[in-house]
């Protein structure tokens, strides 16, 4: 179905396609697939649209989650994609989880006690860690090595936006196993 959201942009489209997409209805073209704009999008200039907005990116927080952002974005979201084939990116991926563990040792979110989307960011690699990237435990025993990152992430996915949102069917690594998120 999204192929043919980007095959209407491009005639002959047959290059990847990226989540999330915002779609033009003007244009009727993908017009980003910046996700970082169009979380931000979402929590500022289209909270309008729902009645039970969570306010995801306040502008007392923005700075820290970005800052965050700046840190995560490398250590965790890129040392992912890269880190079964480079040990250097693997050690730097786990030592990220590590710090991160720490981190939510005494909180239930990574900025100011309030989900943000410097949580959205991470959940995205996190839900995805053991099923697709270390699906035969090779980079790691699993996420729930780290207790307060797993106790975080199965908090996440508790919620409604992320539970009901996430289709392991549609990333899963065939033969993986999926961790008991409840």
């Amino acid at each position: 179905m999204l192929r043919q959201v980007y095959e209407a942009t491009e005639e002959g489209f047959d290059g990847h396609v990226a989540v999330p997409a915002r779609w033009g209805r003007l244009s009727s073209r993908v017009v980003s697939t910046d996700a970082t704009g169009i979380a931000i999008g979402l929590a500022t200039r289209f909270r309008h649209l729902t009645t039970d907005a969570v306010d995801t990116y306040p502008p007392d927080l923005r700075t820290e989650i970005e800052r965050l952002d700046e840190w995560i974005g490398p250590a965790v979201n890129i040392n992912v994609s890269q880190a079964r084939t480079d040990p250097t990116a693997r050690a730097a991926l786990l030592e990220a989880f590590a710090l991160l563990d720490n981190r939510l040792a005494h909180t239930d979110f990574l900025i100011g006690g309030a989900l943000t989307e410097a949580d959205i960011r991470l959940w995205v690699t996190l839900v995805r860690f053991d099923v697709t990237v270390d699906f035969d435990r090779t980079l790691s025993a699993g996420l729930h090595t780290y207790p307060n990152l797993w106790r975080y992430a199965r908090r996440l996915y508790r919620r409604p936006a992320f539970a009901d949102t996430t289709r392991f069917a549609s990333f899963t690594t065939p033969g993986a196993t999926i961790p008991p998120w409840n």
